[in-house]
């Protein structure tokens, strides 16, 4: 009876669907400056490539640029430029502009903790005062 018993559950748990695959993590790879440019008064530039990777065969690539003002940090810019989608699967391989963003030092919004981060390594003082604060 046992038997029986144990034998219904392993074929009902055979026909169960399977689990949903885990999502896989993201790695993300920050080379390091390709151009740094000084302007008047100051102000430095910097361009920064960013790959970020989901899979081997899913990835974007970007560039982080930097405009840095250490005396008016509250006018330092990160953006997100150049963003690049690839998907093997999908025969994607394609630039995509609908996602490049900005912000400024000035701005309610943050720009994500990674970036704020690149900007605090290359500009140390030149981080806008509002994202200074948890």
């Amino acid at each position: 009876m046992a038997a029986a018993a144990l034998a219904a559950v392993m074929v009902g748990c055979r026909d169960a669907p399977p689990p949903p695959p885990i999502a896989a993590e993201r790695r993300l790879e920050i080379s390091p400056a390709e151009s740094e440019l000084t302007l008047p008064g100051g102000v430095r530039q910097l361009s920064i490539p960013v790959r970020l990777e989901r899979s081997p065969s899913e990835a974007m690539t970007l560039v982080v640029e930097l405009q840095c003002d250490d005396q008016q940090p509250q006018n330092s810019v990160v953006s997100l430029t150049r963003i690049r989608q690839r998907d093997a699967l999908l025969g994607l391989n394609r630039r995509d502009p609908s996602l490049e963003r900005s912000w400024s030092g000035q701005d309610r919004d943050r720009p994500p903790a990674w970036t704020q981060q690149l900007l605090a390594k290359h500009c140390s003082t030149a981080l806008p005062p509002a994202w200074r604060t948890p």
